[in-house]
């Protein structure tokens, strides 16, 4: 069990610096955002709180599994992004 609450603390502090920077610097993840996405900036904003969100659940014991499940469909949400950042840094 050690592995899993090494790799749950690891996952949390990840996903903690990533909603700071996106709430504290959202300029880069602007640039990443693709444009058919409305209101990009309150967008962001909102995958910021998700992350903040999502870190503090995996690490309450009674929020752990649902924190899992808001951050798989997380990344989902945000995969177009992902794409695009991906398809930029080709051309």
């Amino acid at each position: 069990m050690r592995g899993r609450s090494v790799a749950r603390w690891v996952l949390a502090a990840v996903y903690l610096t990533a909603g700071i920077f996106h709430i504290a610097v959202p300029e880069p993840f602007l640039t990443i955002t693709p444009d058919w996405v409305p209101y990009p900036h309150q967008a962001i904003l909102g995958t910021g709180l998700c992350e903040l969100a999502g870190a503090a659940g995996l690490l309450t014991a009674r929020l752990r599994w649902i924190a899992g499940v808001g951050l798989a469909a997380y990344a989902v949400c945000v995969y177009p992004a992902n794409i695009k950042h991906a398809i930029d840094g080709l051309t």
